[in-house]
């Protein structure tokens, strides 16, 4: 875990000294493995961060990263903006999944998105377009090893 996560552990811990942290290995994909973790706190979860690398404790760090970054430590946020940025982030994540399964670069991902939807990134897309361009990746043939 670098400063930055610790950092940001540490400042969660004293703001909600109730909440809790729960990584679970969501999938493993050829050889690398897909963790979620859950920021609950008072019995609800308020985060959820997906990632994935070939080494399960990389993949946890950086899913801890992203459910942290989420919450927003330094100012409340209201439940309903949590829910919308943990649902983009969800889905960011799992096109993540299929992008490297299909062996797409991040230029290859960029020129796609620019000629379908006008945008350079996907955190630009709204939750439609995630959806529309997950379906479309889960439906593209493995790419041959």
């Amino acid at each position: 875990m670098d400063l930055s996560s610790k950092s940001m552990l540490e400042q969660f811990r004293s703001l909600y000294p109730t909440g809790c942290l729960i990584s679970e290995v969501a999938q493993i994909f050829k050889t690398e493995f897909v963790v979620r973790v859950s920021i609950v706190v008072d019995g609800v979860t308020r985060a959820t961060g997906l990632a994935m690398d070939v080494q399960v404790a990389l993949a946890e760090d950086k899913a801890r990263a992203r459910a942290l970054a989420v919450v927003d430590i330094p100012k409340p946020v209201a439940p309903t903006q949590i829910a919308k940025v943990v649902d983009l982030s969800d889905l960011i994540a799992l096109t993540d999944v299929h992008m490297g399964r299909l062996g797409w670069t991040a230029a290859y991902g960029q020129n796609h998105l620019m000629n379908i939807y006008g945008k350079r990134a996907r955190r630009l897309l709204s939750q439609e377009e995630l959806e529309h361009f997950l379906e479309f990746l889960k439906a593209q043939p493995d790419v041959a090893v």
